[in-house]
């Protein structure tokens, strides 16, 4: 049977009957071993209260820099991929511009030496 059982039945009885239950012993509360090798006091757990912060929790200043180099050149870069893409859509739709002249060129030859053929067999 638990320690707990008993004082818990006492409060059901107590709420049931409308009188205030017995007051409850305080029990010292056992240390875990972990805990009783562990410094209450701040300065005393960390051997100086001034010392530096180490591993994750610190990120120099060198560190913070090159992340910023690092994120400024991958800018530059994608910038200079997006002009790179963009010029060559743009050399893309000249070339089609071309092509379609030379079309319409060829059409306009054909076009007039129709019109030749026709005009030497009117003369006949």
């Amino acid at each position: 049977m638990d320690a707990a059982e008993p004082e818990a039945s006492a409060w059901a009885v107590a709420a049931a009957t409308g009188a205030s239950p017995a007051p409850l012993t305080e029990r010292p509360v056992p240390v875990p071993a972990a805990a009783s090798s562990c410094s209450s006091d701040g300065v005393a757990a960390t051997r100086d209260g001034a010392r530096p912060a180490r591993g994750r929790m610190l990120l120099p200043q060198p560190s913070l820099s090159a992340e910023n180099d690092v994120g400024i050149s991958l800018l530059r870069e994608e910038s200079a991929i997006r002009i790179k893409l963009l010029e060559e859509e743009h050399q893309m739709k000249v070339a089609e511009h071309r092509v379609r002249l030379k079309v319409e060129r060829t059409n306009l030859k054909i076009a007039e030496w129709k019109l030749r053929e026709l005009q030497r067999g009117g003369e006949k």
